[in-house]
């Protein structure tokens, strides 16, 4: 759902385990992408970044935690990553390996989310993104 400019409705349901948003990057298709603002970075999954020809910056790479512990992981600049009308352009992420059976191709992290105002109402069951400025 839009409101007013850039202003994007995302539904969450009322307990949500994980916020998934679809999000296109460069322009792809439609990705299922977990919102996580317990990350720094963004990151998308390695056959994301394959897909999309995605290639490291050069000597970059970030220290991250896991689930199973530090790694790590290489840095690269995402030229844009839209989420309904709300586009970011620029965002730095990691690549990461996510099981096949994951589900999602990655996570949107700080790098993302500090673009905009991030209103969560689990009790109306949506997250609202909207542009700062």
């Amino acid at each position: 759902a839009h409101g007013p400019a850039g202003r994007v409705q995302i539904p969450i349901g009322a307990n949500p385990q994980a916020i998934v948003v679809m999000a296109r990057v460069n322009g792809s298709a439609p990705k299922r992408f977990i919102l996580d603002t317990g990350a720094t970075y963004s990151c998308v999954s390695r056959e994301l970044a394959a897909e999309l020809g995605l290639r490291p910056l050069p000597g970059q790479s970030v220290g991250i935690t896991t689930a199973n512990g530090p790694v790590r992981a290489p840095k690269l600049r995402l030229d844009s990553v839209a989420v309904g009308g709300s586009v970011a352009h620029g965002v730095e992420a990691t690549v990461m390996d996510l099981p096949p059976d994951a589900g999602f191709s990655g996570l949107l992290g700080l790098s993302f989310v500090n673009r905009f105002r991030l209103t969560l109402d689990p009790r109306a069951g949506v997250a609202v993104l909207e542009p700062l400025g």
